[in-house]
């Protein structure tokens, strides 16, 4: 079959939106049938927009970040345009009060939409849903667009969002219908998995755990728990702000995938994150070996440390090391556990030593250790 475009409708489901939208509208209203183009506006890093705008234009939102693509309105006029929604939802965080605090909320809304994005789909696999394309991967030029990853190289939440959610076998849950599914994208028949998920309250504390046992089919999307179910839960001694954390084992205990997420009785309100407890982060700089490093990461708290951020800074330059790629980012952690995350460097032709910082939503930033660029 001819397509006279890339989402001529039939056989597409068509294209957008192109707006932030609530994760409960990709679940509940958008994922059906093929959608060749979606997407949301994604905000780098902050070292990146240090690197693309004058230090005195980074911070209010002004006309010289319409020049990278951040359109508020037509002209001077300061309406809604494409990323107002984007606004809204970084706000939902509370009102950005630097630009540091506008990125780093970014990054909340970044790992939150992209996933949903895929995570939709994933939920109707085979049900109406056969595949989305994301708008775009990555943009020309240093933009405030579309990316996942930027014009520097480093990638934003939203990559490793993208990344978590389309992994070969996945445990997710549904916002809208409260249902914890396994998506099994291999080949092989899943037997005797073991599904478990624990909430949390904002202080940290488990308000339920949940587990059961079961088989996934290969090629398929498996409902396995619900989590508030009807009766069940006495909700209101729930905080308003909450935490899931979702894991899937095989039958011999192996960590398969897990997931986390943050939840709020109402939409778009995460302002109560703002006094989620302060936690602490503890870790291990391996040994600098064939281009790369492992570091190892424990919360050695009681409580939840979210929107974990490892980076690789240059000694010299002050900038990020780019391209790194990272087993994972933007992660968090449950408390008492712990995570390692190999750190592969040999695409950024290192040159001068560089220093290995941690970051995140609820802990000081960090120097984990160095690395001295003529012993790798």
């Amino acid at each position: 079959m001819f397509l006279q475009s890339s989402i001529q409708v039939p056989p597409t489901n068509g294209d957008g939106p192109y707006e932030t939208r609530p994760v409960r509208f990709y679940f509940k209203d958008l994922a059906r049938g093929f959608r060749p183009e979606l997407g949301s506006p994604a905000i780098p890093c902050v070292e990146s927009m240090r690197r693309m705008m004058p230090y005195n234009k980074l911070w209010p939102v002004n006309e010289m970040w319409a020049l990278h693509d951040w359109w508020l309105g037509n002209g001077r006029e300061m309406g809604n345009g494409l990323c107002g929604e984007t606004m809204t939802a970084i706000a939902s965080y509370g009102s950005p009060t630097g630009i540091e605090d506008f990125c780093r909320k970014a990054q909340m809304v970044n790992m939150e939409v992209f996933k949903a994005i895929y995570e939709a789909w994933n939920d109707r696999m085979w049900n109406d849903c056969t595949g989305v394309m994301m708008w775009m991967s990555n943009p020309a030029w240093p933009s405030l667009t579309w990316n996942t990853y930027d014009y520097y190289k480093e990638a934003t939440a939203a990559y490793f969002a993208c990344r978590k959610a389309c992994e070969p076998i996945h445990i997710q849950w549904n916002v809208a219908t409260n249902q914890v599914k396994i998506v099994n994208c291999t080949l092989t028949e899943l037997k005797g998995l073991n599904a478990e998920a624990a909430i949390y309250n904002l202080d940290g504390s488990v308000f339920k755990t949940k587990s059961t046992t079961i088989d996934c089919a290969e090629n398929s999307a498996q409902e396995c728990l619900t989590l508030f179910g009807a009766g069940e839960d006495k909700l209101e001694n729930l905080s308003a702000m909450h935490f899931i954390k979702l894991a899937l084992r095989d039958n011999a205990g192996k960590l398969l995938s897990s997931n986390f997420y943050w939840n709020s009785k109402a939409e778009w309100n995460y302002e109560d994150l703002a006094s989620l407890k302060q936690g602490r982060i503890t870790g291990v700089v391996g040994e600098w070996k064939n281009g790369g490093v492992t570091v190892k990461l424990e919360n050695p708290t009681q409580s939840l440390v979210v929107m974990v951020r490892l980076k690789v800074v240059d000694m010299e330059t002050g900038f990020l090391v780019a391209p790194v790629f990272y087993s994972d980012n933007y992660f968090s952690l449950a408390p008492q556990e712990s995570q390692s995350i190999d750190i592969d460097l040999k695409a950024a032709h290192v040159k001068n030593a560089v220093k290995v910082m941690v970051e995140g939503w609820n802990i000081e930033p960090l120097e984990l250790g160095t690395l001295n660029a003529l012993t790798r």
